[in-house]
């Protein structure tokens, strides 16, 4: 079952052309803020379990950056997991 999920994420690059291509491609422009050191999101995701959208996400981020960070965290209904890069960092109810 496809879920709705409220992804608030942090992304740090050193190529913010090829993360920003990425970022648009995946969410579009709505929600993605440009930074000094790389983006701010904030938007809706549709898919199956936060794990499996983290992971699809920083999968394609380090396609264009290899030292790519991606804090994020994935809400939904009152449920959020949290990850950095790959590894889950807390879930909470």
């Amino acid at each position: 079952m496809e879920k709705s999920f409220d992804l608030v994420a942090l992304i740090s690059t050193e190529n913010p052309g090829g993360v920003e291509t990425i970022l648009s491609e995946l969410l579009g422009k709505n929600g993605v803020l440009k930074t000094e050191n790389g983006f701010i999101v904030k938007t809706v995701v549709h898919g199956e379990t936060a794990q499996q959208l983290n992971l699809g996400l920083i999968s394609k981020l380090r396609v264009v950056d290899h030292h790519a960070s991606l804090r994020s965290e994935w809400t939904y209904k009152n449920q959020t997991e949290s990850f950095v890069d790959y590894i889950r960092s807390n879930q909470s109810a």
